[in-house]
């Protein structure tokens, strides 16, 4: 904060609010769930306390539902509101947040983004220049067009909850980082620390360039290994992650509908408890977000309490989104890419040829690369040098037609993941490309496409079951028996998706 002194004129800055450095050493495991639980309901509570109508965005995962669960009486009149997109389709997110809706007596609204939507031109820099970030993406189209359809379906509301900022600092993200428990995730975290100190003395980075590396670890800067240095390093990192990405994009799709955005898990008491949580107990409470599920395993239903995280867009179905990227890139012969290739200063940072030669590379989209999103956070960074020179009015600027509400099937309902039945006397066989490889000391498998780990199959799945015995001659009904109607589902929709992003061909 920054003070003036009308007396005479002198500034002070103040700061009011730092991310706790200290464990709170004398807490033990069930009084700090017993605390998470109390300070959660209590900042549910003032979150719900309103004048006027308020909406929630559920995911269907165990956040969304827990502020839902958590508002008790107050969610009496309350409308929910879900992406029904081919990825929320995929993983569940759709199935499990219509659900726990009912569950707990509140309509729940399924808003339908057909698999072959796709922004125009036009409106994809309207809702650049509303959110002001190169980091615009699916997540950000998602929910501004969640909040367009909620504002025009409810026109009184106001205020939207959100699930959103609690794997940051409760250990959301320690399995999605491909850790297999808390030790490897402290190794993971070790690496990057690595990379980060590394940069600073670029001179040792080719010590390090095969592994074993010999040198020792204070080689670089002097310090020793620190496992709780480097956990405080990477909650610094996700807090401001959380002020540059999600407050930034959530505040303003929501502000575009004239909305009000309250996030629970943001109140400061939960974000100084997990904080402080010391090095002895963070196994026991962040991995698999622990001290949440616990906090709220009376007030929600297992299958919502004890459900795996799923990314709102990444990991499975992310595909679908990437999709939509390319067709926006690709529409009009190009036409964001040239007008980003064009603006202002943009010859000086990006390289035009590459950028068109990666986009013809990657053809219809069909792959969940992360090199298709940082295309588009490039050409963002264009477009937004050219709207900053040429400030458009979003008032004389066109979001499109607000998306329908699935209400029981339908055509719409029937194109969101827009994936042909398989048919059962068709024969899968890998693309030459493509291995299927195990480690002999675990029990995971390895999907590997151009020499790359893609996937990751744990021993129990029936898709694994099925690839384990895909041999180019067998027919699909065939592979499928073996895993029963329990795993047939499951399989049939991983199949569809590795058929569509080329690891899978049909032979004959």
């Amino acid at each position: 904060m920054v003070r003036l002194d009308l007396a005479d004129g002198r500034t002070t800055e103040h700061r009011y609010w730092e991310l706790p450095e200290d464990a709170d050493e004398d807490a033990d495991a069930t009084e700090l769930i017993g605390r998470y639980g109390e300070i959660l309901e209590h900042s549910v509570q003032e979150c719900v306390t309103a004048d006027t109508e308020l909406g929630l965005f559920l995911s269907g995962g165990i956040d969304s539902s827990a502020v839902l669960a958590l508002a008790g009486d107050r969610r009496a009149g309350m409308h929910t509101f879900t992406a029904l997109t081919g990825g929320t389709a995929d993983n569940g997110d759709a199935e499990h947040a219509a659900w726990i809706a009912r569950e707990l007596g509140v309509p729940n609204h399924q808003v339908a983004f057909p698999a072959e939507l796709t922004p125009t031109p036009e409106q994809w820099l309207r809702l650049l220049w509303l959110t002001e970030t190169p980091m615009c993406g699916p997540e950000v189209y998602y929910k501004h067009e969640l909040h367009r359809f909620a504002r025009e379906a409810r026109p009184g509301l106001r205020g939207m909850l959100l699930g959103a900022a609690s794997d940051e600092f409760n250990g959301g993200y320690a399995q999605d980082m491909g850790a297999a428990d808390w030790p490897s995730f402290l190794d993971l975290l070790s690496q990057l620390d690595r990379g980060t100190r590394l940069a600073r003395r670029p001179a040792l980075r080719h010590w390090w360039a095969q592994e074993p590396c010999f040198l020792a670890a204070k080689a670089l800067d002097g310090l020793e290994p620190d496992p709780d240095r480097i956990y405080r390093a990477y909650l610094r990192s996700e807090y401001w992650q959380i002020q540059q990405y999600n407050v930034w994009h959530e505040d303003r799709t929501a502000a575009g509908s004239g909305v009000e955005a309250r996030v629970p898990f943001l109140d400061h008491r939960l974000v100084e408890l997990c904080a402080r949580i010391p090095e002895r107990l963070r196994p026991e409470l962040l991995w698999n977000k622990r001290i949440l599920r616990e906090a709220v395993a009376s007030r929600l239903p297992r299958r919502i309490a004890e459900r795996p995280k799923v990314p709102f867009f990444y990991g499975e179905g992310t595909y679908h989104s990437y999709r939509m990227l390319v067709r926006l890139m690709r529409a009009d012969s190009g036409a964001l890419v040239e007008r980003a290739l064009a603006a202002p200063g943009a010859a000086d940072f990006i390289d035009g040829d590459r950028v068109r030669a990666h986009l013809a590379e990657i053809g219809e989209g069909r792959t969940d690369a992360p090199s298709v999103e940082m295309l588009m956070r490039v050409l963002n960074m264009g477009l937004l040098a050219e709207l900053a020179v040429n400030a458009p009015r979003l008032e004389d600027t066109s979001a499109g037609a607000v998306l329908q509400e699935i209400t029981g099937g339908g055509p719409v309902a029937d194109t969101v993941a827009a994936r042909p039945e398989l048919p059962g006397d068709a024969v899968p066989a890998f693309a030459e490309n493509v291995l299927l490889l195990t480690d002999p000391a675990g029990s995971d498998w390895y999907l590997i496409k151009d020499g790359e780990i893609e996937f990751v199959l744990q021993a129990a799945s029936p898709t694994l079951a099925v690839l384990r015995a895909v041999d180019g001659k067998s027919a699909l009904a065939e592979l499928l028996a073996p895993v029963g109607a329990e795993g047939d589902e499951e399989a049939r929709a991983d199949l569809g998706n590795l058929l569509d992003l080329g690891f899978l061909a049909w032979t004959g």
